[in-house]
């Protein structure tokens, strides 16, 4: 695959890179957990949804958060990564989220 079409992602989430565009996610933690959880599964099994409930856990590890505030979170997260640039890439499935299995990715 052509790089400028695949998507590129730090290992920690520190920045990705796609279709020219580099984002740093630098002090952005909670954003830097749920990119991480969304990549790993994609790695792991791509086409399969991360459930919410396990992107909560990972963007606010630790926390106890009611299920309608988590819920509120985690759209405002995902709503963040995707007006930073990965609209296309990010896709809301039955149940959760997961980047597009048919984007090409690499981790460095």
């Amino acid at each position: 695959a052509e790089l400028g079409h695949t998507l590129l992602v730090d290992a920690e989430g520190a920045w990705f890179r796609w279709r020219g565009e580099e984002v740093e996610l630098g002090r952005k933690r909670t954003l830097r957990r749920v990119l991480v959880a969304l990549v790993d599964e994609r790695r792991r099994r791509p086409g399969e949804v991360v459930p919410a409930a396990e992107l909560v856990a990972a963007g606010w590890p630790g926390e106890q958060i009611l299920e309608d505030a988590a819920r509120i979170r985690l759209r405002v997260a995902l709503s963040s990564l995707r007006k930073l640039g990965l609209s296309e890439a990010l896709v809301t499935g039955e149940g959760g989220y997961l980047l597009d299995p048919s984007v090409p990715l690499r981790v460095q």
